[in-house]
C-alpha cells in the first residue's frame, strides 16, 4: 500500500532571523539560470548568454563568440557541478561540458542520441562519479575509461539524489521517482506521487528523509524513503493556486530549516515543527539557492540579481531611538554612558539628550527627562550639546554647550558655567574625566581646567620649555596605570600630565605633535590605557597609534595591523581585555596572540551592523557588555564564541587572470602560455616571465 500524508500549510509570523546582507547585480539578458560554488569558494553562475565566474570583485564570462569560438557547444547553460578532480561539468542546450581548473581548458561531449545533447542536471556522487541527466534518460561518466555508461528511463531525468547506501534516486518528468542499486543495475519505482508525478528537485537532509521539489505540487517529503511501498509521504504548499514549482532544495543546519526556491519567491520549513514560511515578497523569479551551512544563503534571481541571506540572528542588539519626543527629530549618539546598565545617557548629534530605560524601552527628551524640567527656554537641554559624561560622587555631570549639568536622582540639574565656576572661561565645555585622586578634569574649546568642588578649581597653563600649549581644544581624557593624565585635543596633538593634580603649580607637561615628531598628526580623538598596560591613542585623520615608551612617541599601526581606512572613532575594551575599534569601514576587534601579534577580525553589514556611522568617542562598558553609539541610537554585544566565530573568516588569495601586454592570458597564443605556465592562472604556483613581455598584471 502506498500512503500519502497530510500536512497542512501553517503560515506564521516570523520566528528565524532573515536578513539581507547583499545583493550581486547580474544583466536581465543574461537570465542566470544555475549557481554553484566550487571547493576554491569561486562562484560560478550558468546563463543563456555562457558561464559567469564571479571571484568577489568582477565577473570573467566564458562564451562562443566570434573571438573565441568552440568554447562551449551552446552559450545557454542549464545545469553545473565539480567533480573530485577540480573539473567544472556544464550542462548546456547542446551538449556537454568539462572545464579543467588545472589547464584552463574546455573539453566538449556530445552524448549518444539526439535525445541526449541537451543537459537538463548535473549531480556528483560521493564517489566522485558525475552523473547526466536528460530526455533520453540518466547517464553517468566513467573516469578510468573516459567514456558514459547510459541509462534508459521512462522520462526524462530532471534530479539526481543519492542516499547513504548509495543508491542513485533518479527524478523524472511525469514520470515519478525510482532508485538505481549501482551494484545489481536494478532499478525500482516509486509510486505516483503528485498530480504531474514529476520530480523536478530532490534532497537527501541530515537526518535520512527525502525532499522533493515538483513540479506545480509544492514541496514534499519521504520519510521512509528505503521502503519503496510504505514511503510515508508529506506535503507541503500544496493547497496554494500559484504555479509553485522548486527548482532547488537546501538544508541550512545552522537554522534547521529547509529551503526552497521557486517562481514565487522562497519557502523554508522548520525541520522540526513542520511549519512553513513563504518568502515571496522578499524575493521573487528565484530559480537556484545554495547555502554554506553556516547560516548563510545565495538566492540566484532573475530580477534582483544574486541575494546573499543569512539565516542567522545578528550578534548585535540595537536600540534605536523612536522618531518622535521631539521638535526636530535627532537620534545620532554622539556621546553615551550608564551607571547600571538600565539607564542609558545619550548626548544627540548636533543637540539634544535623551535617557533610555532598556528595561521599559522608553525614551526620554530634554525637559522630560526627570530634573530637567526646569531647564526650558534658551537653557532647554534640547538646544545643548552633550558630548561627554562622568561619574562624580554620585552625580552625574555632563559636559555641555552650556557649560557642565550635574544631575543627580531626585534633584533639579545644576549648571555650573563660567559666572559661577571660578575654573571656566566660557559656556562650551568638551570633556571631562574624573581623575582616582577625585579631581575632575574638564576640556574647553581653548583651555584645560582641574576641579576639586564644585566651586574649587584653576586652569592650566601648561608648557613644555618655549612650548606653550595651553590654547587647545580638547577632545577627551584618559589617567594610565602610573596617574598621569593623557589629554586629546583637535589642535595640539597629545598633551601629557605628570604630578598630583590637587597641587596645579607642581604638574609637569609633556607634548607629543607633529613639530616635535613624537606625534605625526595634529588631531587625536582619544587616548586609552588598556588592561595589557599598553597605550593607545585615535585619531580621525590618522587612524590607530600605539605609545612606545622607550622611543617616547606615539607610532601609527593601520598599515602593521592591517586596519582598512584612516580613521578610528571610538575605542572600547570587553571584559576579556580584547579591544573594539569603530573605523569608517567596519567595527574592528583588536587582539593579540601568544607571541604579541595582531589579529584583527572586522564586522561589517555582513554580520549583522545595519548602521556604521559611528561617532567620536560614543561608546561604553557595563558589565560584559560593551555598547557603541551609531547614527539611530546605540547597539551592544556581548563578546563571545559565536561573535568571534562569525568574524573568523579565513580569505584564500587566488589569481583569476593574467594580462600579458595588456591582454588576458586566454588570448595570448599556446607558445607563450606555456613559457609563462604550465597550468592556468587559476591553479597557478609559479610563473615565468619572458624577456619579450614588457608588462604584467594580475
Amino acid at each position: 500500500m502506498f500512503f500519502f500524508w497530510g500536512c497542512g500549510l501553517l503560515v506564521i509570523a516570523q520566528t528565524q532571523p532573515l536578513r539581507m546582507m547583499s545583493q550581486i547585480p547580474l544583466a536581465r539578458a543574461l537570465d542566470a539560470r544555475c549557481l554553484l560554488f566550487d571547493s576554491y569558494g569561486m562562484m560560478w553562475i550558468g546563463t543563456e548568454q555562457g558561464l559567469l565566474r564571479y571571484d568577489g570583485y568582477s565577473f570573467h564570462n566564458f562564451r562562443s563568440d566570434a573571438y573565441s569560438p568552440g568554447i562551449l557547444p551552446n552559450n545557454y547553460v542549464r545545469t553545473l557541478t565539480e567533480d573530485h578532480d577540480k573539473g567544472i561539468w556544464i550542462g548546456t542546450h547542446n551538449g556537454l561540458v568539462r572545464f579543467d581548473m588545472h589547464t584552463g581548458k574546455f573539453r566538449t561531449y556530445h552524448l549518444e542520441e539526439e535525445q541526449r545533447r541537451g543537459i537538463n542536471t548535473l549531480f556528483t556522487a560521493r564517489d566522485g562519479t558525475v552523473w547526466i541527466g536528460t530526455t533520453a534518460g540518466a547517464s553517468r561518466y566513467d573516469k578510468e575509461h573516459d567514456k558514459f555508461i547510459y541509462y534508459r528511463m521512462p522520462g526524462g531525468v530532471m534530479s539526481f539524489e543519492e542516499d547513504e547506501k548509495g543508491h542513485i534516486f533518479i527524478g523524472m518528468w511525469e514520470r515519478g521517482l525510482a532508485r538505481l542499486d549501482i551494484k545489481t543495475g536494478k532499478t525500482e519505482m516509486y509510486p505516483v506521487l503528485n498530480t504531474r508525478n514529476t520530480v523536478y528537485s530532490m534532497l537527501f537532509d541530515s537526518r535520512g528523509r527525502l525532499w522533493i521539489g515538483s513540479w506545480e505540487n509544492g514541496i514534499q517529503r519521504i520519510d521512509n524513503p528505503a521502503d519503496i511501498n510504505h514511503p510515508k509521504v508529506w506535503l507541503f504548499n500544496d493547497d496554494r493556486d500559484d504555479f509553485r514549482t522548486y527548482y532547488r532544495l537546501v538544508e541550512d543546519p545552522a537554522s534547521h530549516m529547509l529551503w526552497g526556491c521557486c517562481m514565487e519567491g522562497f519557502t523554508r520549513i522548520d525541520m522540526n515543527s513542520d511549519k512553513v514560511e513563504n518568502h515571496d515578497e522578499m524575493l521573487t523569479f528565484c530559480n537556484d539557492i545554495h547555502t554554506d551551512g553556516q547560516g548563510n544563503l545565495w538566492v540566484l534571481t532573475r530580477n534582483n540579481g544574486i541575494a546573499h541571506l543569512s539565516t542567522l540572528a545578528a550578534p548585535f542588539r540595537y536600540y534605536n531611538l523612536p522618531e518622535g519626543g521631539q521638535q526636530l527629530l535627532v537620534s545620532c549618539t554622539r556621546s553615551l554612558f550608564t551607571l547600571d546598565g538600565r539607564y542609558f545617557w545619550l548626548g544627540l548629534q548636533p543637540y539634544g539628550l535623551a535617557r533610555y530605560d532598556r528595561q521599559t524601552n522608553e525614551t526620554l527628551y530634554g525637559h522630560n527627562i526627570p530634573g530637567f524640567g526646569h531647564m526650558t527656554g534658551a537653557d532647554d537641554v534640547y538646544l545643548q550639546t552633550i558630548s561627554s559624561m562622568e561619574q562624580v560622587a554620585g552625580e552625574v555631570w555632563m559636559a555641555s554647550s552650556k557649560g557642565i549639568l550635574i544631575w543627580q536622582e531626585g534633584h533639579a540639574v545644576e549648571i555650573l558655567s563660567y559666572q559661577n565656576a571660578p575654573f571656566l572661561n566660557s559656556h562650551s565645555v568638551n570633556a571631562l574625566m574624573r581623575q582616582k585622586s577625585g579631581v575632575v578634569w574638564i576640556g574647553q574649546a581653548s583651555q584645560v581646567s582641574v576641579a576639586t568642588s564644585k566651586t574649587q578649581g584653576k586652569t592650566l597653563a601648561m608648557k613644555d620649555g618655549d612650548d606653550d600649549f595651553s590654547t587647545c581644544n580638547v577632545m577627551s581624557f584618559a589617567e594610565d596605570s602610573k596617574g598621569r593624565v593623557w589629554i586629546a585635543t583637535d589642535n595640539e596633538g597629545i598633551i601629557r600630565v605628570s604630578g598630583d593634580a590637587r597641587y596645579p603649580e607642581k604638574l609637569r607637561y609633556r607634548h607629543y605633535c607633529p613639530q616635535n615628531g613624537k606625534y605625526p598628526v595634529d588631531d587625536v580623538t582619544a587616548c586609552y590605557e588598556d588592561s595589557h598596560k599598553r597605550l593607545w591613542a585615535i585619531s580621525g585623520s590618522g587612524g590607530l597609534f600605539r605609545y612606545d615608551e622607550t622611543a617616547d612617541r606615539f607610532d601609527p599601526v593601520n598599515f602593521d595591523y592591517h586596519i582598512m581606512g584612516g580613521s578610528v572613532y571610538a575605542i572600547e575594551e570587553d571584559a576579556s581585555g580584547t579591544l573594539w575599534l569603530t573605523t569608517e569601514h567596519a567595527l574592528v576587534c583588536l587582539n593579540f596572540d601568544n607571541k604579541g601579534n595582531p589579529v584583527i577580525t572586522s564586522y561589517g553589514y555582513e554580520e549583522g551592523l545595519d548602521n556604521m556611522r559611528f561617532s567620536p568617542n560614543s561608546s561604553c562598558r557595563h558589565g560584559s557588555e560593551v555598547f557603541f553609539g551609531s547614527e539611530k541610537g546605540f547597539f551592544a554585544f556581548k563578546p563571545d564564541k559565536r561573535l568571534a566565530a562569525m568574524g573568523a573568516k579565513s580569505p584564500r588569495l587566488v589569481v583569476t587572470n593574467l594580462l600579458i601586454d595588456d591582454r588576458p592570458f586566454e588570448f595570448i597564443g599556446t607558445e607563450l602560455q606555456q613559457d609563462i605556465l604550465k597550468t592556468s592562472p587559476f591553479m597557478a604556483r609559479k610563473i615565468t616571465i619572458p624577456s619579450e613581455v614588457d608588462k604584467f598584471r594580475k
